[in-house]
C-alpha cells in the first residue's frame, strides 16, 4: 500500500489514500456500509438501509375518547399504521370500550390492504364480572367481531394476532361502531395499539 501525505507549516496533514498493490482499496465496505475517501485524506463511513430489514415498531396511545354514533364501521383516529407490501406484522390492542346502554353493543373490524390475510383474536370481559370473558376469531381483513351484543355498558378487551400484508401497501387500522343504534360506542382514552413488523 502506498500513500502520499504532506505535513504543512501549521501542523496539518493533507493527501490522498491510495489502493493496495493489486489495485483494490484497503478499506472494504460490508453489508449496509458506504465508504467514501475524500481528496484531503478524510474517510466517510456511513450505514445504508439493508434490503429486507425489519424496521417497523409502532406504539399508538389514545389520549382522548372517540365516540361513533350509528352502525357504520368507522376508522379509529389513532389506531392505524402504514405498512409496506409483502410484510408481516404482529398487532395487539388493549382497550376500554363503553356503549350507550345495555345491550347497546358494538361491532369491530381490523382492516388491511387488499390481498392481505390475518389470524386475529379478540378477548373481552366486563370489569364488574357480569359478562365474559369471551373470545372471537377472524382470518380476513374487514371481517367483523360483535363482542358487545350482550355486553354491559363498559367492557375491556385485548386483541392479538398476525397480519400478512399482500402485494399492495396501505394501512392496518381498527374500525368500530355501534352494533345497534342507541347512544354511541366510545373507545376510551388510555387504550393502546402496538404494531411490530416481524417479516
Amino acid at each position: 500500500m502506498t500513500s502520499t501525505f504532506i505535513v504543512d507549516n501549521v501542523g496539518g496533514i493533507s493527501g490522498s489514500l491510495t489502493n493496495l498493490v493489486d489495485g483494490s482499496s484497503y478499506l472494504v465496505a460490508g453489508d449496509g456500509i458506504s465508504i467514501l475517501s475524500g481528496s484531503n485524506g478524510s474517510v466517510a463511513i456511513s450505514a445504508l438501509p439493508v434490503t429486507g430489514s425489519v424496521v417497523g415498531d409502532y406504539w399508538k396511545y389514545k389520549t382522548t375518547d372517540q365516540t361513533v354514533i350509528g352502525t357504520t364501521l368507522t376508522d379509529d383516529v389513532d389506531f392505524h399504521v402504514d405498512v409496506p407490501a409483502n410484510s408481516i406484522w404482529f398487532v395487539t390492542f388493549d382497550f376500554i370500550m363503553t356503549t350507550g346502554n345495555h345491550p347497546g353493543g358494538s361491532t369491530w373490524a381490523l382492516d388491511a390492504p387488499a390481498g392481505s390475510s390475518l389470524t386475529f383474536a379478540l378477548y373481552e370481559w366486563s370489569p364488574t364480572g357480569v359478562f365474559g370473558p369471551s373470545s372471537f376469531f377472524v382470518t380476513s381483513p374487514g371481517a367483523t367481531f360483535q363482542p358487545g351484543n350482550n355486553s354491559p355498558s363498559q367492557f375491556v378487551g385485548m386483541g392479538r394476532g398476525t397480519v400478512f400484508i399482500g402485494p399492495s401497501s396501505g394501512s392496518i387500522k381498527l374500525q368500530f361502531c355501534e352494533a345497534f343504534s342507541s347512544t354511541g360506542a366510545t373507545m376510551q382514552a388510555g387504550s393502546v395499539m402496538h404494531a411490530k413488523q416481524i417479516g
